[in-house]
């Protein structure tokens, strides 16, 4: 890396934290209704081909240095016989034959653990490889790491806000309007928990409580992130929104979000914990080892399987959980059915 590259940097993330701070009270401004998620989602389905066709002409075939674009010049695949094999055999039939021919990333290659090597082609990946040149970059984080190393992540507030339509459905799908909300996720860089605070305010429901398992942290290259963090949270306050500051609670010592849990129950409004699986477990185990009762309790999960082993301590503490499959780097990719009609076990259905 140059001495230009190496003081621009700095300026670089300044202007993307300026914008933002600019571009966050837009975001909290508008309102994502139970009419706009449907609307949005029923167009998202109707138009697939289209947006898919849309998007790999700008983002992949417009763009030189992508990857994709690369395994379609090996596989011999141009833009239009693409058109062409999704108006005869349909977007999935088009995406089968594109994989039969080699048109394909691995998770290793998304997350930069390996290149993408095929018969006569080796392409190295970079850092950036696969960011969205369509996306806006609002924020910079990383995944959480919970299957494997961290992964850079842009935040981009448009797909937050595209988000938020299924966040809808699914606090419609398991009726959780009324009940409290918190995360246990950790702070920045990490970014699921800023995430989930800013969809559910597009939502007009606030999170109530956010416990984080790792600190903030302004040492060394870490001080952008415990700024963005603590930008987050004043700009929503200034707008009038619940944005709660992190509480540091390491998986190893649950007992703060215990005694919440209790609280909420008391109340007569279990609360509902997005958190990972890990953490979810040694809750519940604390839980049982110290006679509290958190039953009632709703987890949504994420981050690693739920095993069978695992959801029987969750529900030895009399607690529910759904877990959620998704890739940050990309978003949501599977859910658990709310009917129980249709799922042998809806608290352990993961896709």
């Amino acid at each position: 890396m140059g001495i230009g590259q190496v003081l621009s940097r700095p300026f670089a993330e300044v202007g993307v934290m300026a914008r933002y701070s600019v571009e966050l009270p837009r975001y909290l401004r508008r309102r994502v209704t139970s009419e706009d998620a449907h609307t949005r989602l029923e167009r998202a389905i109707r138009d697939r081909a289209t947006n898919f066709l849309s998007i790999l002409e700008r983002g992949v075939f417009e763009q030189k240095d992508s990857p994709y674009r690369q395994l379609f010049r090996w596989a011999g695949v141009e833009f239009g016989d693409v058109q062409q094999l999704v108006r005869t055999h349909g977007l999935e039939g088009a995406l089968g034959q594109l994989y039969d021919k080699g048109v394909f990333v691995t998770l290793d290659e998304v997350k930069g653990r390996k290149p993408i090597d095929r018969p006569g082609l080796h392409i190295p990946i970079s850092r950036t490889a696969f960011d969205n040149p369509l996306s806006a970059r609002h924020y910079e984080g990383m995944s959480s790491g919970s299957r494997g190393p961290r992964t850079r992540v842009n935040i981009d507030l448009g797909l937050l806000e595209h988000e938020a339509a299924y966040v809808h459905l699914y606090l419609d799908a398991f009726a959780l309007w009324n009940r409290p909300y918190c995360a246990w996720r950790p702070v920045p860089p990490v970014v699921t928990g800023v995430k989930w605070i800013l969809r559910l305010e597009a939502l007009g429901k606030p999170l109530d409580r956010w416990f984080s398992q790792t600190k903030v942290d302004f040492k060394d290259g870490r001080w952008k992130f415990a700024l963005f963090t603590a930008l987050t949270v004043s700009e929503g306050r200034l707008c009038g929104r619940k944005f709660p500051s992190p509480e540091y609670v390491p998986s190893d010592a649950p007992e703060p979000v215990a005694r919440y849990l209790v609280d909420m129950k008391r109340r007569g409004t279990p609360a509902v914990v997005d958190t990972m699986v890990s953490s979810a477990v040694r809750l519940c185990t604390h839980a049982l080892d110290q006679g509290i009762d958190i039953s009632g309790t709703l987890f949504r999960l994420g981050g690693e399987p739920l095993t069978a082993a695992k959801l029987r301590i969750i529900e030895a503490a009399g607690c529910t959980a759904i877990c959620f499959y998704s890739i940050t780097e990309i978003s949501f990719v599977g859910a658990p059915c709310a009917d129980s009609r249709r799922s042998s076990s809806r608290s352990g259905s993961s896709f």
